[in-house]
């Protein structure tokens, strides 16, 4: 029976370790680096749930398209081409809309 100090008759005390034999180790954690690296697979699989939950939450919460911003100088410079070229494009009232995006050529043209 144990002497009722935390000790049970199974775990010896250095007393009763016989020399030359070294006291067996409470856990395979006391590697003298923290909590060792028996849980890597656990902190690692920790660290893709919460990676996997925060690039959801982004892209559930982000606006579904960029706000494109039409400025004044494109915009003279479509009603200007529309007015050059656009007898024969039925549908170029619609490019002048704020809510459009334009890229330029090195040469001005659309």
């Amino acid at each position: 029976m144990g002497t009722g100090h935390g000790t049970s008759p199974s775990s010896p005390t250095s007393a009763q370790v016989a020399p030359g034999r070294r006291k067996p180790r409470a856990s395979s954690t006391s590697s003298g680096y923290g909590r060792g690296t028996d849980n890597i697979a656990g902190d690692a699989l920790l660290s893709l749930g919460a990676l996997t939950f925060l690039s959801t939450a982004y892209l559930l919460l982000r606006p579904a398209e960029p706000v494109a911003r039409l400025s004044a100088d494109d915009e003279a410079r479509m009603r200007a081409l529309l007015t050059k070229h656009g007898q024969l494009d039925s549908l170029g009232y619609f490019a002048l809309r704020r809510d459009k995006s334009v890229i330029w050529s090195p040469t001005g043209k659309a």
